[in-house]
C-alpha cells in the first residue's frame, strides 16, 4: 500500500502537531515526518507526504526523502491537492490518500483509491506508535485472547457494505 499525505492538511487537523507548527513551520513538518518514520518502521507501507509550496531558498529540493519517507513540495502554480490527485492517478488501487479536503476526497474516489480523514489517520497512527513502543519497553503483551470464548465472531447475516465502501475499509483496516 502507499499511504499519500496532505502534509499541512494533517498537521493543521491535529492539536499537538499545530503547537509544534506554532514553533516553525519546519517544527511542525519535522514532527510529522519523526512520527511517519516510527510508523512505518512498524508497518512498512510507502509512504509519501506532500507539501504545499516550493522551497527556492532552503536546502532542500522540491523531492527528497528523509527517514524512509518520501517527501514532495508541489511546484509553483500547482497546489499539494493537484500534485497529491496526479499521485492517486499513477497509483490507483494501491494508494490510500490521507486528507480531510473535499477535492483530494473526491479525487481519490474519482481514482478508485481508498480515503480517510486526517484526524483519523493520525489515531491510527498513533495508537500504532505507541502500542508499539509499549511493547518494546514492556515486553510482556501477549497477542493471545485470555480465554477462547472471548475470540467468537459473532455469527448471522450482516448487512453489506457498498463495494467502493467496503474497498475503502479494506485500505484503512490495513493501518
Amino acid at each position: 500500500m502507499h499511504i499519500i499525505i496532505d502534509g499541512y492538511n494533517l498537521i493543521r487537523q491535529v492539536p499537538s502537531l499545530v503547537r509544534k507548527e506554532q514553533v516553525s513551520l519546519e517544527a511542525g513538518r519535522e514532527e510529522l515526518i519523526n512520527l511517519l518514520a516510527q510508523y512505518k518502521k512498524i508497518k512498512r507501507h510507502k509512504i509519501t507526504v506532500v507539501f504545499d509550496g516550493v522551497l527556492n531558498l532552503s536546502e532542500f529540493s522540491p523531492a527528497y526523502q528523509q527517514a524512509g519517507i518520501h517527501i514532495r513540495f508541489s511546484p509553483e502554480g500547482k497546489n499539494a491537492d493537484r500534485v497529491i490527485c496526479d499521485l492517486l492517478e499513477k497509483e490507483r488501487d494501491v494508494a490510500l490518500a490521507v486528507s480531510s479536503d473535499n477535492s483530494v476526497i473526491q479525487g481519490a474516489e474519482k481514482h478508485a483509491c481508498g480515503v480517510i480523514k486526517s484526524p483519523a489517520f493520525y489515531d491510527k497512527v498513533y495508537m500504532a506508535v505507541a502500542f508499539y513502543t509499549m511493547g518494546e519497553k514492556d515486553d510482556v503483551i501477549s497477542h493471545k485472547p485470555a480465554h477462547k470464548r472471548w475470540m467468537t465472531k459473532k455469527k448471522g447475516p450482516t448487512k453489506k457494505l457498498p463495494k467502493r465502501e467496503r474497498k475503502n475499509k479494506k485500505k484503512t483496516d490495513k493501518l
